[in-house]
């Protein structure tokens, strides 16, 4: 009964820690955010553009097999 319970409780240190440090790592990186001086005026609508330096050979994902397909699925 004794080496159940410690078990148990070692699996509940583990998990949590685990959650702990994901949390941690996600967090730090969502968190991310320019540092804007005082008094600059932005554009109400703000938009990031990205340029694609080939044609795409097929947007569907069971075709694609090249870098720019791959940048299109994991950013878009």
């Amino acid at each position: 009964m004794n080496y159940q319970w410690s078990f148990k409780k070692n699996i509940m240190q583990h998990m949590i820690v685990t959650l702990i440090g994901t949390t941690a790592y996600f967090s730090h990186s969502i968190a991310i955010a320019a540092n804007v001086p005082a008094g600059t005026q932005l554009a109400d609508k703000q938009e990031v553009r990205l340029q694609l330096t080939s044609e795409l050979a097929s947007i569907d994902p069971h075709k694609t097999e090249g870098a720019p397909e791959h940048f299109v699925e994991s950013h878009c």
